[in-house]
């Protein structure tokens, strides 16, 4: 049986190291993401934190794509889960619209931590889908990842964040809009206009779930 995650507190807890990394480039697709989750961390535990660090990129679109991905990865599954993912999702996407200082996030959602094991199961679970959907990445309908238009696309991401909260009481609930955030991220990072119009597809449905659900 999974037990939940242990969640450090304080506000000692280590910082987000968003410093560029001239010898590493950020991931274009999403089994790199996955891949650089496992093979870019170490220990019993991994935190929030530790696994934006992979990155090591000011970039939004791969920041966004790490608690997307656990959002709808069997990690996903861990009680509480979506209580952190959600706050990290609408946190980063108001960012890339109000902050000019770079991407932040408090002590506490940056000390949540997950077992490593959990995350490796969770990695391979979902590769297999990630192979299949980076299949189709290339450059197109640039315009959509760029703003003005990509502030639409943020406030948007900003909305499903809020929606996991509700969602995290139904079953495979937080699937729709963790799917909707994948492919703006996937679009904003691979700069595929195409896999944004999927995000606004996808965030229409999340919309709808909340709509018919709960009114």
């Amino acid at each position: 049986m999974i037990k939940p995650p242990k969640i450090q507190l304080g506000e000692d807890a280590p910082p987000i190291d968003f410093e560029s990394n001239p010898d590493v480039s950020p991931p274009e697709s999403l089994s790199e993401v996955l891949d650089a989750l496992v093979e870019n961390t170490d220990g019993r535990r991994v935190s929030v934190g530790d696994l934006l660090n992979t990155f090591e990129s000011r970039s939004y679109g791969p920041l966004l794509l790490v608690p997307a991905v656990l959002a709808i990865s069997p990690a996903g599954f861990i009680p509480g889960m979506s209580l952190v993912t959600g706050p990290i999702i609408f946190l980063f996407s108001a960012e890339m619209i109000f902050s000019r200082s770079g991407p932040w996030l408090p002590a506490k959602l940056r000390s949540f931590s997950l077992s490593r094991k959990i995350l490796v199961r969770a990695v391979e679970k979902s590769k297999p889908w990630a192979m299949w959907i980076d299949k189709g990445f290339r450059h197109r309908l640039t315009p959509l990842t760029r703003p003005p238009l990509s502030y639409l696309m943020a406030v948007l991401c900003m909305m499903l964040g809020v929606t996991m909260y509700p969602l995290a009481f139904v079953p495979f609930g937080v699937w729709a809009p963790g799917l909707a955030v994948v492919f703006f991220a996937l679009g904003l990072t691979s700069r595929d206009g195409l896999l944004i119009l999927v995000g606004y597809g996808l965030t229409g449905l999340a919309v709808g779930l909340v709509i018919w659900i709960f009114l």
